[in-house]
């Protein structure tokens, strides 16, 4: 049963950070981690989304052995799918570490980490950027240093046509993170340059009121440019 979004019962019981509980209840009766609605997401992109770390133990959390409704076989199969569903991407090609990246959770990403169920902490989304890219972009300078130095990841990953970490980190200035990622041997690829580009307004419009987009121009001096 889904509503008009495509949620399942689970989706709604994380989104409205049902009791913990709860949770467990749905999984026991059956209720499917690993379902997507319609923008891709499963249960855990919600709770990683709201750093929720309980929520995200809720569905990840091996049952205890002495739970007498539940058999071993039972068990193991709940835990299969649960962790499964870890790696599962929603639209834009994100897993659950990836969002809780994206939204700067600090919590349930270092919970990840230490459950060892990051697939690969340098995946790309549909866009060909890393995790280390979002938190760059963020100028979230703890959580960068979580990611380099705790999850190895790699200051140089990414789509190569595409500006690496360090170029996100020049192009916002932010001397901190652009020192962190040399020090991990972070390289620029591209240049990112800021265009102004004037609308046409109606008459009746008294200021001129423009629209920004990002060009970005790689280092070999070929084009290439973003919306």
């Amino acid at each position: 049963m889904k509503n008009g979004k495509g949620q399942s019962v689970l989706h709604v019981a994380v989104i409205h950070s049902f009791p913990y509980i709860w949770i467990r209840l749905l999984l026991m009766r059956r209720a499917d981690p690993c379902t997507r609605d319609q923008d891709g997401y499963i249960p855990a992109h919600y709770a990683a989304e709201k750093d929720d770390l309980e929520m995200l133990k809720a569905l990840t959390t091996r049952f205890h052995s002495n739970i007498k409704n539940l058999s071993t076989i039972q068990q193991n199969e709940i835990c299969i799918n649960c962790h499964k569903a870890l790696a599962i991407t929603d639209i834009f090609g994100r897993n659950v570490f990836m969002q809780a990246c994206y939204k700067g959770a600090y919590k349930c990403v270092k919970y990840l980490q230490e459950q060892r169920s990051i697939e690969n902490v340098d995946r790309t989304d549909i866009h060909g950027d890393t995790p280390l890219h979002y938190v760059v972009a963020q100028n979230n300078k703890s959580l960068a240093e979580f990611l380099l130095i705790e999850c190895a990841a790699d200051a140089n990953g990414g789509d190569e046509k595409r500006p690496s970490p360090l170029d996100v980190a020049l192009f916002n200035q932010n001397s901190e993170l652009e020192e962190l990622l040399k020090s991990r041997c972070g390289k620029s690829r591209c240049f990112i340059k800021r265009i102004i580009k004037k609308r046409k307004i109606s008459d009746d419009e008294l200021l001129e009121s423009s629209m920004e987009r990002l060009s970005i121009e790689p280092i070999k001096r070929s084009v290439f440019k973003t919306s």
